[in-house]
């Protein structure tokens, strides 16, 4: 009789576990996930082995109100008054974290990077393509100063290099890359132990900006 309870226990369970599997999936695939740093491109900011979490979309509704303004962002505008710049940053804002056709979206897919965020993708210069992970040096519509000039960022694309640049294949190479290949944004260093924080903005780099 023990038997048999234990057995219908232990069935129970599988069926438990396997009805959340495809929940599971669902949350990796459009939610977070993590992911494995390899090689040296993004030292001394993250290491060979560390495991990043990674945000896969984008929620409006928290992220922040329609109509408030990264300050930050304001600073990459050149050469316009203040409620210039305060306009531009707010369209750009609308255009990449709130929905176009309905400002209510809990979530959109893949989530826009702001300058000085990590960011995971797609290379776009390597087939199969594999997960690239880099800094968001310049987004959708500004210019990046490089040392081979000065390049223009197209619009649904970000300018991304490594932070350890000598051992970096990033924008410089392959130019920038688009929206669609982005897979998402590192929030969190979870592994090893002793590197477990939150991975924050870098917003000091200032060779972008709006013309």
């Amino acid at each position: 009789m023990a038997a048999g309870i234990a057995s219908t226990k232990a069935s129970q369970t599988l069926l438990s576990l396997a009805a959340a599997f495809p929940l599971l999936v669902c949350v990796r695939d459009t939610t977070f996930s993590l992911c494995r740093v390899h090689g040296s491109s993004m030292e001394p900011n993250l290491k060979h082995g560390d495991i990043l979490v990674i945000r896969k979309a984008d929620f409006p509704l928290l992220r922040r109100q329609k109509g408030n303004v990264d300050e930050s962002l304001l600073e990459d505008i050149h050469g316009e008054d203040d409620e210039t710049k305060t306009r531009r940053v707010r369209e750009y804002e609308f255009q990449h974290f709130m929905a176009k056709e309905d400002a209510t979206v809990w979530a959109r897919w893949p989530p826009w990077p702001l300058r000085g965020q990590i960011v995971t993708y797609r290379s776009p210069d390597v087939y199969p393509p594999h997960l690239v992970i880099k800094r968001v040096v310049g987004v959708a519509g500004q210019v990046v100063e490089t040392a081979n000039g000065i390049k223009d960022v197209d619009m649904n694309s970000v300018w991304v290099e490594g932070d350890n640049a000598k051992m970096s294949t990033d924008s410089r190479d392959h130019g920038a890359v688009n929206q669609k290949l982005i897979v998402g944004v590192a929030e969190y260093c979870v592994w090893p132990p002793s590197r477990i924080r939150k991975i924050l903005r870098k917003s000091d780099d200032k060779r972008a900006y709006w013309m």
